[in-house]
């Protein structure tokens, strides 16, 4: 047997998953046929979207009646429908209306709707999966609306407080006040006797209603935690929870209102903890919004899950063998949805999730006997543990692998020897999966791929390590194309990759996204290795102190070998993505969305990319969008990662005007008689890539950061130009840039996205931008007095005037920066320490904050206000970070390089407190000036002086206050750092 006889623990996980039965109504006897049984391993597998699978996983536990009634209050009509083809036994089947979903579409107030999955996905959110397919079992339909709008809830057979919150919302739309009576007296009635008013009722209205989701958050919470008023129904924050977004700000209100609510029912004077399955989906929806928003707070999500559960089993006491059954669910399906890759850095944020995985875990163990650990868990443990970055020992395999195919061990010292490939070359994701197969489970092809990526093929030959993101179901696993896949993205030169693909040819399985996604990236790595690089896009960095990388720990690939004795033989040459891209074209293979955003993102042009989009897109409404800007009758219906794509193929070429790649004349008049949008009054092209790029950002106004990012990175580049004429259009450019950055965080404020650290540094990197090319071109016109020069133009007047007004201003700019770092931060709110009042609460605390900045954003920040001479500022921001010096290491631990940027930052804090790139004797200098310009000089004299002694004294003080820091920098040091060619540039102007 290939992996061994079943060990002991495996014996007993399997007698215990046998033993695990579906709950029936007890005048139910029959049992599951086996294609039912299928079935249902078919759909549990096959639901893609997590969240609608873990809503179904948690509906799967059975729900008692007087749960039902205190997880919703809400009533179900009851129908009989067709009988069931295989038993022909009646179903008793009930219909459960979504009231207040029914009562906003008949409102303004669109926003508030709770996120819609895929037309083909069933909604399994009120559905017991377990029992979906037994034949003759109850089931639950969702109704979304009534067959007559106005109906009211006291014509339905039952009154509950989710119809009457509905029908208030419908009829009064949220307002203050209704003269005539709204609500009859039985429903007056049923409402006081549930323990509520109608000043409750008004109060739900305005939280469901509310646009932004933080004042929402905000008015739930104040509720919850008010001594004079009943706290509303949990099913209000699960409905609130379904919204497609929420911020990390509400998100932590929300949390704290989950806290308060599991607390209020866990207390001793509750007769009843909160049913299992209402915990279970308060906990699905908080997962899913912390991945998006705020990854740090998964831990205490899954702090508060264990408490509710622990909450529950002391009241039942010694837990049965069912109930054992249910916890050994929960905790495995709470470990796979921790374990879910999140939004922003799915890699930096692998750590978090472990440490909510072990919490998991530890929990699990604390039960006699200890909680088993199904294929679900295992397999999230070794999602987490595949993303990880390498550990010593497997550093140590990845030196010595040899640069032929297949990388066998290649000794070069006798002390090699002990570097063996049981205990080097074996991952922790391997040894995870040893465990599985020890515990009784068959390996599959989910099992294959995870053990590609860990570092061993299926036949047993090494592969690359690499990090890589596991999907949340085994349906992107489930064919042979998936291992090939696998294959292809495990190598580390585009020829072995290319090799790869070519023996998958040779299998004859056909074509498959999977496969064909996998060798356009390794391709298009390829393209941009061998492809000149724009200098305005990189930034020199000194590489002596950089952290070594290995074949695996970066998508970039290789460079071949030296000796073209180690090279993969194939048959034919590596091709271009071009080349490729027109090979499956012509062969009538279909582009899937994600393979098509790949080749247009990293097109050679931007005809290119065009090119990709017309021949691979199906879509006709998709491609008059993207290159006409023309609405679509559903902008959700819009693929997001070929948006995405798309605005970053017109950011990355801004100088190519799109006249020159439309061929189609009527297509370029379309295009040309779009109304221009206007920046600070002023007409913009229609046809220049960023203007078209922002009207795409406008009509479809998309929630993820991806796309934002991509523009606020094509504002952040610097225009080129070092002579006198170059030196007016770098300083136009920047400030236009600013200007365009300040509409594009309107637009995303309207749609309600928040900003990211990678946003953010865009745009303390165009503040940057702009404070420098400002400086120069008043300190050029001051020393040139150029305003007495005849043949200036009014570009280079309007320019110089803008320039001068713009370093004027420099506080205003200052402050704005430090507002939107404020704002990504964020701080200790009011409600957060509300969690920590009672003794009972003593192991909750949120961080206190919602994003811990990376050194290379502090950097970017302390040189955009270095350069804006904003000296009170660099202060404040030193002790902020002195007093987070904490989360500050501890973020330093999860990035690369993070002691190299840190040592960057505190050099860039003493040169720009001591303006040491410039002469001593400049300010004095630039105080002689004439006096028609006086207020010129002022300005400069403002940039050029350097901070007050007593300014820099506190500043170093504060650094040399925290061991973990670099010291002080030295002479040395600073003067390394001033070699950049910025400063430079300045240093030149002062010293002629």
């Amino acid at each position: 047997m290939q992996h061994g006889a079943l060990t002991p623990l495996g014996r007993q996980s399997r007698s215990v998953l046998l033993s695990i039965r579906s709950k029936r109504p007890p005048y139910q006897s029959h049992s599951v046929p086996s294609s039912a049984s299928s079935r249902l391993r078919c759909l549990r597998l096959g639901v893609r979207y997590y969240e609608g699978v873990a809503a179904a996983l948690a509906e799967t536990l059975p729900v008692w009646p007087e749960e039902a009634q205190a997880l919703s209050d809400e009533p179900a009509n009851e129908e009989h429908v067709k009988a069931s083809s295989s038993s022909g036994a009646p179903a008793r089947t009930r219909t459960r209306h979504d009231h207040i979903t029914e009562a906003l579409k008949c409102t303004p107030h669109r926003h508030a709707l709770p996120a819609t999955g895929s037309a083909t996905k069933l909604d399994l959110s009120h559905v017991n999966l377990r029992q979906r397919l037994i034949p003759g079992t109850s089931s639950t339909t969702i109704i979304e609306g009534p067959k007559d709008p106005q109906s009211s809830p006291d014509t339905r057979s039952n009154l509950s407080l989710l119809s009457l919150l509905a029908k208030y919302i419908r009829h009064v739309d949220g307002a203050p006040s209704q003269t005539p009576p709204l609500f009859s007296q039985p429903e007056e009635d049923y409402i006081t006797s549930k323990g509520y008013s109608l000043e409750d009722i008004r109060v739900w209205a305005g939280f469901i209603t509310a646009g932004p989701s933080y004042q929402a958050a905000t008015r739930l919470l104040d509720r919850i935690t008010s001594s004079h008023h009943r706290s509303p129904p949990l099913h209000l924050l699960l409905y609130f929870l379904r919204r497609p977004y929420l911020s990390a700000s509400a998100l932590r209100q929300l949390i704290t209102a989950a806290h308060h609510l599991v607390e209020q029912h866990t207390s001793v004077d509750q007769a009843r903890p909160l049913p299992e399955n209402a915990v279970m989906i308060l906990f699905v929806r908080l997962v899913r919004h912390a991945r998006e928003v705020w990854p740090p707070v998964l831990d205490d999500i899954a702090a508060l899950l264990i408490r509710a559960l622990q909450a529950v089993q002391i009241n039942h006491q010694k837990p049965s063998h069912d109930q054992r059954s249910r916890l050994i669910y929960i905790y495995n399906t709470a470990m796979h949805l921790l374990s879910l890759p999140t939004a922003a850095q799915p890699f930096k944020d692998a750590a978090i999730q472990e440490a909510a995985i072990v919490r998991v875990l530890r929990s699990m163990s604390e039960y006699q006997p200890p909680l088993l650990i199904d294929r679900q868990g295992y397999r999230a443990v070794v999602r987490v543990q595949i993303a990880q970055s390498k550990t010593s020992s497997e550093q140590e395999w990845a030196e010595l692998q040899a640069l032929s195919w297949p990388p066998w061990k290649q000794e070069r010292t006798a002390v090699d020897a002990d570097i063996t490939a049981e205990d080097h070359g074996r991952s922790k994701a391997s040894h995870t999966l040893q465990r599985m197969r020890e515990a009784g489970y068959t390996p599959d092809t989910w099992a294959a791929v995870a053990q590609l990526y860990s570092g061993w093929d299926t036949d047993g030959t090494p592969t690359v390590q690499s990090r890589a993101l596991m999907g949340s179901s085994m349906v992107p696993y489930r064919t042979e194309h998936s291992i090939w896949a696998a294959r292809i993205a495990t190598t580390r030169t585009g020829q072995e990759a290319w090799a790869a693909y070519l023996a998958y040819e040779d299998t004859g399985l056909g074509p498959d996204a999977q496969v064909n996604f996998a060798i356009v990236r390794k391709l298009s790595e390829e393209d941009k290795r061998g492809r000149p690089q724009d200098p305005s896009l990189t930034t020199k960095r000194d590489t002596s102190r950089r952290a070594r990388l290995f074949p695996g720990d970066q998508r970039e690939v290789a460079p071949l070998p030296p000796s073209v004795h180690l090279y993969t033989y194939t048959r034919t040459s590596v091709p271009s993505v071009d080349t490729l891209f027109r090979q499956l074209i012509d062969r009538g293979v279909y582009i899937d969305p994600y393979t098509l955003a790949l080749a247009i993102e990293n097109a050679a042009s931007l005809q290119h990319g065009i090119w990709y989009l017309r021949v691979g897109s199906r879509g006709e409404d998709i491609k008059r969008a993207l290159l006409l800007g023309d609405p679509m009758p559903q902008p959700s219906a819009m693929p997001s990662p070929l948006f995405s794509a798309f605005i970053r193929l017109l950011c990355r070429y801004p100088n190519v005007n799109l006249s020159k790649v439309m061929a189609d004349q009527s297509e370029l008049s379309k295009l040309s008689s779009i109304q221009p949008m206007l920046l600070q009054g002023h007409e913009l092209n229609p046809l220049h890539p960023l203007v078209h790029a922002i009207e795409l950002l406008s009509l479809f106004r998309p929630t993820s950061p991806v796309p934002w990012v991509n523009i606020l990175r094509a504002m952040s580049s610097t225009p080129a130009g070092e002579d006198p004429a170059g030196m007016f259009t770098r300083a136009k450019c920047s400030m236009v840039a600013l200007s365009f950055v300040n509409h594009i965080l309107s637009l995303m404020r309207e749609t309600h996205v928040d900003i990211n650290e990678v946003q953010l540094l865009h745009i303390c990197q165009a503040v940057e931008n702009m404070a420098v090319a400002c400086w120069r071109l008043t300190k050029y016109k001051v020393k040139s007095a150029l305003e007495q020069e005849p043949h200036l133009g009014s570009f280079k007047l309007d320019t110089i005037r803008d320039a001068y007004q713009a370093i004027e201003h420099a506080s205003d700019t200052s402050k704005y920066v430090k507002n939107l770092l404020t704002e990504l931060v964020g701080g200790v709110d009011r409600h957060a320490a509300l969690a920590t009042d009672t003794a009972s609460s003593q192991n909750f605390a949120l961080p206190r904050l919602l994003y811990c900045p990376s050194p290379v954003l502090l950097h970017a920040h302390i040189r955009a206000l270095g350069w804006l001479g904003d000296y009170n500022g660099l202060l404040d921001l030193t002790r902020s970070m002195v007093a987070h010096q904490h989360k500050l290491g501890e973020q330093r631990k999860r990035d690369r390089n993070a002691e190299d940027l840190m040592s960057l930052s505190i050099q860039a804090l003493r040169v720009f407190l001591e303006r040491r790139w410039l002469p001593v004797k400049s300010s004095g200098d630039s105080a002689e000036q004439a006096s028609d310009a006086a207020r010129q000089n002022d300005v400069l004299t403002r940039l050029e002086t350097p901070a007050p002694v007593e300014i820099v004294e506190e500043v170093e003080r504060l650094v040399n206050s925290v061991d973990d820091w670099p010291s002080w920098p030295d002479e040395e040091e600073m003067a390394k750092y001033c070699r950049n060619e910025r400063f430079r540039e300045l240093e030149k102007m002062y010293m002629a």
